[in-house]
């Protein structure tokens, strides 16, 4: 609210959407062309190590959709000038149920799935120094 009512307050928002849209994008680049198995240090059989980069990309795959989702949101606000219609991930969420259960569904799980490849990423990170 404050950034819309400031001078040129709608381009500082569409800045925002644009920057938060940036990064969902290059998220879902990531979730597509990242050496995740180069990153973690996985001690795994080759069938089992699939199953975990497929949840892995899965999870920041939908993770980009909800930041998408939100930057669409704060282009809504910057466009309307009217700041009720930025938000977070809750509003997200809920802009995401629109498109049906099932996609939510997908969303959701995929949710779940970034915080599994968090836990997984914190427990087996390479790190070189």
């Amino acid at each position: 609210a404050h950034l819309l009512e400031a001078p040129g307050g709608g381009y500082l928002v569409w800045g925002v959407a644009a920057g938060i849209g940036g990064y969902g994008i290059h998220q879902l680049y990531r979730a597509w062309s990242a050496q995740l198995d180069k990153q973690l240090d996985l001690d795994l059989r080759d069938a089992a190590r699939r199953v975990v980069i497929a949840i892995s990309r899965f999870g920041i795959a939908a993770r980009a959709v909800v930041f998408v989702s939100i930057a669409v949101l704060f282009g809504r606000a910057a466009l309307t000038h009217d700041a009720n219609h930025a938000g977070g991930t809750g509003e997200s969420m809920r802009e995401l149920f629109a498109f049906g259960r099932w996609p939510f569904a997908m969303i959701a799980a995929g949710v779940a799935a970034y915080g599994i490849y968090q836990l997984i990423e914190a427990r087996f990170r390479r790190i070189r120094c």
